[in-house]
């Protein structure tokens, strides 16, 4: 017994002893092998350039090798046209519309918001003017606008321009099919290819409905709070319905209106307004505004209140400008100042 495992001790040691003298040998035949395997690869790497003959070669199977590629992805791409529906011509149109902004956050496309962009393009993919593979982005059909409107603002004419297929001679009132009532396409017409109805719309009309009686002069007790409350302390008091009887029997006088008037006009021309506008980037370089005319109509009653319109006419308009210009003609009109300050 004390042989036997003396013998079957020694084979493990053996063959240790064994493995460790034959490694070495094995090792410089695989480094060997993998020196020969790369110097294969260089060998074809830069064979190619050697004779006349091996660049031709290589050149033809380069040109086989494209060829290749080529006819497959034609062969995939007929295969795919062939499983969809024909491609239908898109021309580049100027989409009128209008619509009403109550419960709308605006003209522009905004995520997780509803707009009146949103809903526009998806009554122009429903109604057959946008195809299928374009309608995962009103980016692939270049669709713009001639102008943005806040939230709840309305618009009797809007101008959006985009690529459309308008083979359908019914095209306008599927597209109003798929619409809500508060939106409506007025119709299209064909434009150039560069047409944008952004960068070419040249002046854009606003009216604002204000009512006379913000133009009254301020209470006394507005007059104390503003006395005695600092500004970031006040509070805007309720209105309470005697108040708003009040308000409602108001009626601006012509001395009142005309400097109202007058106040507007000093908008006319080429003005810098970065006073009316968010002060981040703005600078005088790009404040600069034209106006065309500021006009206030006559007093109007509506449902028993005095209102006025007020419509101004501009190349364009920096964000809440127009709201700005307004609420200054206010200000002064209730507190009595000079004209001379708005210079």
């Amino acid at each position: 017994m004390p042989e036997t495992i003396a013998s079957q001790s020694e084979t493990p040691e053996s063959t240790e002893q064994a493995t460790a003298e034959t490694q070495p040998a094995l090792d410089e035949q695989a480094t060997e092998a993998i020196v020969d395997e790369s110097a294969q690869k260089v060998s074809k790497k830069y064979r190619r350039g050697q004779t006349c003959k091996d660049r031709r070669e290589f050149a033809a199977n380069k040109r086989k090798e494209r060829t290749q590629e080529r006819d497959e992805e034609e062969r995939a791409t007929r295969v795919k046209s062939e499983n969809s529906e024909p491609r239908k011509p898109k021309r580049r149109v100027a989409l009128m519309i209008g619509f009403c902004g109550t419960g709308y956050q605006g003209m522009q496309v905004n995520p997780n918001a509803r707009t009146i962009e949103g809903d526009l393009f998806t009554a122009l993919c429903k109604a057959g003017a946008v195809s299928e593979e374009n309608a995962t982005s009103q980016n692939k059909v270049q669709l713009t606008r001639a102008a943005r409107t806040d939230k709840g603002v309305h618009a009797a004419g809007q101008v959006v321009s985009l690529k459309m297929i308008v083979e359908d001679p019914e095209i306008v009132e599927k597209i109003n099919a798929h619409l809500p009532d508060q939106i409506r396409a007025w119709g299209f017409v064909r434009t150039i290819q560069s047409f944008n109805s952004k960068t070419m719309c040249d002046s854009r009309v606003y009216e604002y409905l204000l009512p006379t009686y913000v133009l009254m002069d301020p209470s006394e007790a507005n007059l104390e709070l503003a006395r005695t409350v600092p500004f970031e302390e006040r509070l805007i008091p309720e209105t309470k319905a005697e108040d708003m009887r009040i308000k409602r029997e108001f009626r601006v006088s012509p001395e009142k209106l005309q400097f109202v008037r007058d106040a507007f006009g000093k908008y006319k021309g080429s003005h810098d307004f970065r006073n009316f506008t968010v002060t981040r980037g703005c600078t005088e370089s790009n404040s600069v505004r034209h106006m065309h005319w500021f006009e206030v109509s006559e007093p109007m009653l509506i449902d028993g209140s005095e209102w006025l319109s007020l419509k101004v006419k501009g190349q364009s308009f920096m964000l809440h400008q127009i709201r700005k210009m307004v609420g200054l003609v206010i200000l002064m009109t209730r507190s009595g100042a000079p004209l001379e300050l708005m210079d």
